[in-house]
């Protein structure tokens, strides 16, 4: 579905200038998605979790098949993964890889990757790293099949996490979401949101 909206904005022929989106030299700059990333995922109800079963499916077996066609079987994967940290999980009795067993890290943004042995944590980690760049490499794609010759980042997620900023460094820029009073307790106009209305300018330290 994003593909084809990606295809239908760029083949959009502007009235005014007879050129498609794609050819307008107007459209400087392209975002591929809009403050997401793997790394900020969750697996508990709330923003940035899989909240459909049918996804959270999807996304299991898309873990689950990069394991076993990296690393083999059940019996490879434990040996890879074996710790001798008594605190540290490697591979759970109940887990395989070719039964769509093995659960994946729910976020980088908390302390919950520690439970992990280093070895099962730093794949689950790597898992991320090429699922995203491989989104934002596809719909690279998709727009420069589309005529577009413009710059194009993947997502200006606020997480600073390195290998979030590295799949992005992959594109032709990198953006950051960082912002000036944001809203507290809500992200529109409601009861119990609060605004600070002072002037970024004049909140600026003044240089020594």
């Amino acid at each position: 579905m994003q593909e084809n909206l990606t295809r239908q904005l760029l083949h959009h022929r502007n009235p005014y200038t007879g050129k498609t989106y794609g050819r307008d030299a107007g459209v400087a700059m392209m975002e591929i998605i809009n403050e997401d990333s793997l790394f900020y995922r969750r697996d508990e109800p709330g923003d940035f979790a899989i909240q459909s079963d049918y996804y959270r499916t999807i996304w299991n077996s898309m873990w689950n098949t990069w394991l076993l066609e990296r690393f083999g079987d059940r019996a490879a994967l434990a040996k890879r993964w074996a710790t001798s940290e008594p605190d540290k999980t490697a591979l759970n009795a109940d887990e395989d890889a070719a039964q769509a067993t093995v659960a994946s890290i729910s976020s980088w943004e908390n302390d919950g990757w520690k439970k992990y042995s280093r070895q099962r944590a730093l794949d689950n980690f790597r898992f991320y790293y090429d699922t995203q760049l491989a989104y934002f490499r596809r719909m690279t794609n998709v727009a420069r099949t589309a005529g577009y010759s413009g710059l194009i980042t993947g997502s200006n997620h606020w997480t600073s996490l390195p290998a979030d900023l590295y799949a992005n460094a992959q594109l032709d820029f990198i953006d950051r979401h960082d912002y000036w009073a944001h809203p507290n307790g809500g992200y529109g106009y409601a009861p119990g949101v609060t605004f600070e209305p002072g002037s970024m300018t004049r909140g600026i330290p003044a240089a020594a």
